[in-house]
């Protein structure tokens, strides 16, 4: 149960990127601080402040792991139902998200968590979105790598769980890894590849750092800044293209993650299941065979009784 819990939040608290729209909240009440404006109806006013918190939190982090010295105006906006966050994300996020960033506007759509409750951790959600946000702000809104951009916010916001390990093990187990370039079409995937992408993205991002720190995430930014592509400014950063870096990570993960497996209680289960049946399977097989031959034996005994 615990597994899937973790799995349902990675999965829901992904990003989606949204056309420009035109807002007019002149009737909603707002919060503002330093760069941070946070919007909502009356009912949300509670959550409104709580949004507000966290940022104030947060922001100065992600800016300080990025290097950037400014924060441009972020909005957040809380949508009070589902066909309010559909109408300004345009449909364009998979049912599944509660929350959408918008990098060229500099704004944060969530779900009003009075009815997305059950679905986010409200922190991390919050968290997420502004690492897209502020990453988008120090390159410019060139474009990034997803696996990158969502790697990036999942490490802002503490994403980790035993969970996502167990799911990264079963994939390099299996063979069923995606490559990190195609974490792109992330938004198109279902629910438990989107949920694998994401995971990938977070262990390649926390790869970067254990290697190279954490100001590596800020080089590979500045670099991308400059008009490089991810395969540049890998190769600026890390001494090692695109290619070469996923080949080395994915060796890296292969062997960190290959004994989560057991850890992977429902596989494990299931496993003991097939074991069990097929040892009782063997049993009864072995104890008929036995019993055919006691048979024969006696049968053999009774025809040496009449000779």
């Amino acid at each position: 149960m615990r597994f899937k819990i973790f799995v349902l939040f990675i999965v829901i608290a992904l990003n989606g990127y949204c056309r420009d729209v035109t807002l007019d909240l002149t009737q909603w009440r707002q919060l503002k601080h330093e760069s941070v404006g946070v919007y909502c109806h009356r009912d949300d006013f509670i959550n409104g402040e709580k949004v507000m918190a966290i940022a104030e939190r947060a922001v100065p982090k992600i800016a300080q792991d990025l290097k950037m010295s400014g924060i441009e105006k972020i909005m957040i906006i809380i949508a009070s139902s589902e066909n309010e966050f559909d109408l300004f994300t345009q449909d364009q996020v998979p049912e599944w998200g509660v929350a959408a960033a918008n990098p060229i506007q500099s704004i944060v759509y969530l779900k009003s968590p009075r009815f997305a409750r059950n679905k986010m951790n409200l922190e991390q959600t919050v968290v997420h979105e502004l690492a897209h946000i502020i990453l988008a702000m120090v390159v410019r809104n060139r474009k990034i790598a997803s696996w990158f951009d969502e790697g990036f916010a999942m490490f802002e916001s503490g994403e980790r769980g035993i969970g996502g390990r167990v799911l990264l093990s079963r994939s390099f187990l299996t063979g069923n890894e995606i490559r990190l370039d195609e974490i792109d079409e992330v938004l198109s995937f279902r629910r438990s590849k989107a949920s694998l992408a994401y995971q990938e993205s977070l262990s390649a991002v926390e790869y970067l750092i254990e290697l190279y720190g954490i100001d590596s995430i800020s080089q590979i930014a500045l670099s991308l800044r400059a008009g490089g592509s991810m395969n540049e400014a890998l190769l600026d950063v890390t001494g090692f293209g695109f290619e070469d870096f996923q080949t080395k990570w994915l060796e890296v993960m292969k062997k960190k993650y290959r004994w989560y497996i057991f850890m992977d209680f429902p596989l494990i289960l299931s496993l003991c299941f097939v074991v069990l049946f097929l040892t009782a399977f063997a049993v009864t097989r072995r104890r008929a065979v036995r019993k055919r031959e006691e048979w024969g034996s006696m049968q053999s005994d009774e025809i040496e009784e009449i000779t």
